[in-house]
């Protein structure tokens, strides 16, 4: 699952059942294919081991698959996209800019009020807000007016083969992503991804795909077009990472004092009441579900006036499992209270 996000954070819902996997051929032209500028790499030890592999594990035909990786062609910027994320350049207060918009605010309650009953239906079966599950859409692809310009295929196929630093965990999306296509019927070449091979409304990686996408009727899963999967799976994918229904997830922290609080308590995780000996509290002392035993990390962030500083809990990082940055999480997490706020 891979893509930017902001303020409250899913980043997903019943595991997507898949049919028995048999041999097959992927519906992909055998005769001669056009050239490509990675023609040569098809026949490299790494590709041929992962053909062998995909005929082994998934049962694919060998040529078939070969002659669709032929058609791949290597994406030589998406190296340098991959280790300049936005969420390592920008400051808070700059990151959440991008995703917190009067604009995305407003389509946020006008797709929350037109999907109330199956978002009503994540909430009860999932226990996830729907607010929650808007602000992931809307972090992730502005409530899918933007999915992705890529091919997938190349993007995978260039992160597999050609990105040395994390060439496993791609292999497997890659491989992942061809099972997809198969058992869901997809056409392979035409399937179009973000710059890291998410897909789809929410942004899912194709293991997270097949894993976690639900499907709202007697179908496969179609996160790409279908509101009311894409919701059910946003849910799922929460559950499955560990949401506690009811919890909070950041709550804003100051000292009583008015006096900074000190850089010795940034990034410590003790419970609410070890904080508020330092004199350190929430600014929200009303959250129905606050306790003082419960267990805090406290963030420091950079905001337009000075550092502000949030007390964090399990479901933050719940949203974290999403996309691993503070910057994302708490992005969603503020999203979601905008959205969700008449």
């Amino acid at each position: 699952m891979k893509k930017l996000a902001v303020l409250a954070s899913f980043l997903l819902l019943v595991a997507c059942s898949t049919a028995p996997e048999q041999s097959v051929s992927l519906s992909v032209p055998l005769s001669s294919p056009s050239p490509s500028p990675v023609a040569d790499l098809v026949h490299s030890e790494n590709v041929n081991a992962f053909v062998q592999q995909m005929v082994t594990r998934y049962h694919f035909d060998a040529n078939s698959l070969s002659a669709l990786l032929a058609q791949a062609k290597i994406m030589p910027s998406l190296t340098n996209q991959m280790n300049h994320p936005s969420e390592k350049r920008l400051s808070w207060y700059q990151y959440q800019a991008l995703f917190i918009t009067p604009e995305t605010i407003q389509e946020g309650r006008v797709f929350l009020k037109q999907h109330p009953k199956i978002l009503q239906q994540a909430q009860n079966r999932y226990g996830v807000p729907p607010g929650m599950i808007v602000a992931i859409l809307g972090v992730e692809t502005r409530y899918g007016l933007n999915e992705g310009h890529f091919s997938a295929l190349n993007v995978l196929y260039t992160l597999s083969f050609a990105y040395p630093r994390r060439e496993t965990y791609f292999q497997n999306e890659l491989a992942q992503f061809l099972v997809l296509n198969r058992d869901a019927h997809f056409d392979p070449l035409a399937v179009k991804s973000s710059y890291a091979g998410a897909l789809g409304m929410p942004q899912f990686m194709p293991s997270a795909y097949r894993q976690y996408a639900v499907a709202s009727g007697h179908h496969y899963p179609n996160l790409f077009s279908n509101p009311d999967d894409v919701i059910l799976s946003v849910g799922h994918y929460f559950a499955k990472m560990g949401w506690q229904k009811g919890m909070p997830v950041a709550l804003q922290a100051i000292d009583l004092h008015d006096q900074p609080i000190p850089d010795a308590f940034v990034n410590q995780s003790l419970s609410l009441k070890a904080f508020a000996h330092a004199g350190i509290v929430p600014v929200n002392l009303s959250h129905p579900k606050r306790d003082e035993n419960m267990q805090a990390k406290l963030l420091k962030l950079q905001g337009v006036n000075g550092p502000e500083y949030w007390f964090v809990f399990h479901n933050f990082n719940v949203i974290k499992r999403y996309n691993a940055s503070d910057l994302y999480a708490m992005t969603v997490f503020h999203l979601g209270q905008f959205v969700s706020s008449p």
